[in-house]
């Protein structure tokens, strides 16, 4: 018999590890999952954080920085975002079914809604929801948002990538304009949304089990840890070159480097010291080095200290 899953969790980590785990247990059954995230920027898999998203501003505000295992572009989510997930067996997917599902549900819900190609929702030529899909093994997961009162201002600052000279080959989001389903409808919330999708679940897939409410299990949480370190979400970006600067007492550096799966593999340092450094000896030490900010400046604090 078909199922609803509703999570207990907000941390971003957590809820995508738990999907990935439904899904790579998918059989012909037809699981609806919902969940929401705390402030969060989900990437697809194959973006670049640093082209995506202003990491001073998500750093700033506790906003995570998380990469999903579908593709597609980045979204913003808090708690006024709805996340829903539809999972089954690759042969029993049917697409058609599940944007029958959302359909049934906004009618249900007096939202006039457009359907643009197979992952956009609009609502008077704005988008207020958007659809990324993953088959692997046999296994088949359909997900997308639905934006009901998204802080629009955080998602502007958090989506806007800071001031860097960054060329990458990862893939870019597309800026689409968007909307808040609560400014069509004031007195909507994200409850109304979840009970409409589950009711519309039901009634396009037929009867299903009672809904069951999901909480971390050690395997979710062994997960959620990979998903949260450096080497999935830097590691994991596309080949990039970056530049950025940093003041130092008495001068100020400019760093550009190449970075792929992760590490450095070359590095240019530039300085408007007056004294005299040779850079070649810096730049061979950052070589084969991690790639984060934090890593690069304080070496080069070490560096620059010894001189």
């Amino acid at each position: 018999m078909n199922k609803i899953y509703l999570s207990k969790e907000n941390n971003p980590y957590i809820n995508i590890a738990m999907e990935k785990l439904l899904f790579e247990h998918a059989t012909d059954e037809v699981i609806l999952f919902l969940w929401q995230n705390e402030p969060s920027v989900i990437l697809g898999r194959n973006q670049n954080i640093y082209a995506e998203c202003n990491i001073n501003f998500l750093k700033e505000n506790n906003i995570l920085p998380v990469r999903r295992f579908s593709g597609g572009g980045a979204v913003y989510h808090d708690k006024g975002n709805l996340n829903f997930t539809f999972i089954t067996s690759e042969s029993r997917a049917n697409e058609p079914h599940f944007l029958r599902v959302l359909k049934t549900a906004m009618q249900a819900l007096g939202v006039e809604a457009q359907f643009l190609g197979r992952n956009d929702i609009l609502c008077d030529g704005r988008k207020f929801s958007g659809q990324a899909w993953l088959v692997d093994e046999g296994h088949y997961m359909y997900h997308g948002t639905i934006m009901v009162d998204v802080d629009l201002s955080m998602l502007e600052k958090a989506i806007t990538p800071s001031k860097l000279k960054l060329e990458s080959k990862g893939i870019s989001s597309v800026s689409s304009r968007i909307l808040n389903l609560a400014e069509k409808l004031p007195q909507i919330t994200v409850q109304d949304v979840m009970l409409a999708l589950e009711e519309a679940f039901c009634k396009i897939f037929g009867k299903s089990e009672q809904r069951q409410f999901l909480s971390a299990n050690a395997e979710a949480m062994a997960l959620a840890e990979k998903l949260s370190s450096d080497a999935w979400l830097i590691g994991e970006c596309p080949q990039f070159t970056i530049t950025f600067e940093k003041m130092f007492p008495g001068k100020n550096v400019s760093i550009s480097a190449d970075v792929e799966n992760g590490l450095i593999k070359n590095a240019k340092v530039y300085t408007d010291s007056l004294d005299m450094h040779h850079m070649e000896e810096c730049e061979q030490g950052l070589k084969g080095m991690n790639f984060s900010e934090k890593n690069i400046f304080s070496y080069l604090a070490k560096f620059f200290a010894i001189l």
